[in-house]
Parts: C-alpha cells; sequence; structure tokens
C-alpha cells in the first residue's frame, strides 16, 4: 500500500525512493522496520495495481480492505479454474483439486485474510496451465508473463513454458518459436516497468529482493 501511495500520491519512483522519504504519509506508523527504508521488491504491474488502489482508496482500513478483496476475489477465479481444468483432465479428483486449494488454511487464513498478493501469482499460474492444456501458449506466456511482474516467484514456471514452447517446436522452427515467444514476454514485460524505469535500480526490485532476509525467507 505505501509503495503504491509513493508512486500514485507522491508522485514517485517506489523502486528508487522508500518509505522513511515520506514519513508525514498516514500510512507511515504501520510500517514495520524492516521496509522503512527498502525500495519496493514487487513487479511493476502489482506496482501499478497498488498506485489505482492508493488512488482510490485513502483510509488506512480501507486500504486493508481493498487487498483482502483483491485476495479473496483471485482465491475465487482461481478455484473456479482449478475446477475447470480438473474437469478437463481428472474429473473424478475435481472435487479433491478444489478443495486442496479452495479449503487449504494456508490459502484461507495467510493468503485471503491478510491480504497478500500471492493470490494473483496463484491465478496467474492456475491460468497460465489451463491455457496450456487449451494448447494456447501465446496466451499462457502471456499471463505467465503478467503473473511474473506481479512477483518473481512466477518467472520459473514461466521460464519452464517458455522452454518447453521452444522445444515441442520442429527443429526448423525453433528459432521463430524462441523469438515470437521470448518477444511476447519481454514486450509485456517493457509495457508495465516503462514507468518506473531508471538507472539507479534497472532491475525494478530484484536486485534488492536477492538479498532480502526475513523469518518467512
Amino acid at each position: 500500500a505505501f509503495y503504491g501511495r509513493i508512486a500514485a500520491v507522491h508522485g514517485e519512483n517506489p523502486y528508487v525512493r522508500t518509505p522513511v522519504e515520506f514519513a508525514g504519509d498516514p500510512l507511515w506508523p504501520l510500517i514495520g522496520p524492516k521496509w522503512v527504508d527498502t525500495p519496493a521488491v514487487y513487479g511493476p504491474a502489482f506496482t501499478t495495481l497498488s498506485s489505482v488502489v492508493a488512488r482510490t482508496v485513502e483510509t488506512p482500513a480501507g486500504q486493508v480492505r481493498a487487498y483482502r478483496w483483491i485476495a479473496a476475489l483471485a482465491s475465487l477465479a482461481t478455484i473456479a479454474v482449478i475446477a475447470t481444468t480438473a474437469r478437463r483432465m481428472r474429473p473424478e479428483r475435481a472435487a479433491f483439486a478444489v478443495a486442496a486449494f479452495g479449503l487449504n488454511p494456508v490459502v484461507l487464513f495467510h493468503g485471503v485474510a491478510s491480504g497478500h498478493n500471492d493470490l494473483l501469482v496463484a491465478f496467474a499460474v492456475a491460468v497460465g496451465f489451463l491455457l496450456l492444456v487449451h494448447d494456447r501458449t501465446f496466451a499462457a506466456v502471456a499471463v505467465l508473463a503478467v503473473g511474473t511482474l506481479i512477483k518473481a516467484t512466477v518467472g520459473l514456471p514461466l521460464v519452464l513454458v517458455l522452454v518447453w514452447c521452444v522445444a515441442r517446436a520442429p527443429a526448423g522452427r525453433r528459432a521463430r518459436a524462441t523469438a515470437t515467444h521470448v518477444g511476447l514476454a519481454v514486450v509485456i514485460g517493457l509495457a508495465f516497468a516503462a514507468p518506473f524505469v531508471q538507472a539507479h535500480d534497472p532491475t525494478l526490485g530484484m536486485l534488492e529482493l536477492a538479498g532480502h532476509e526475513g523469518w518467512l525467507a
């Protein structure tokens, strides 16, 4: 929420400026000590989303509710995608697949109740897999690219899908498959990153994230 306010309310780049520089912000008393001088570590797609939330919701309590609603809706959408995929591939296990995710305490209490963007990550991965089931590789790459721009963890399934798309292409068309699929991911990345690109941290938080430590990590 604070990084969204740095971008939307204060008009600064959250990958360069840190919360301690905006100690007059209403959210400042709620920032944990570890984050006061840490630049944004989420991807530019999520920073864009948090900027929208910052523009539309002013109070700290309203911000909490907004992110909880986003997490809740993302979890419900993920359940729907899981159900659709399971019914197509293993219909006899569809109910179990839905319950394994939808009733998971980590999803319910840590993810949804805490308003984490990991539910957007789960949604992106689930949609990407469903698209691959339907052999819609370009759409799958696009969805996973956006997911990576929410949180870097989606980068692994994106790389796996890109490698798979290239490997399954005929030998004479692999260069084209590489250019088109990787190119699509790069174009999407540049589109979201463009407003935040600068020389101070061209990795947009990835360098900071690589050395970030926390008890969950």
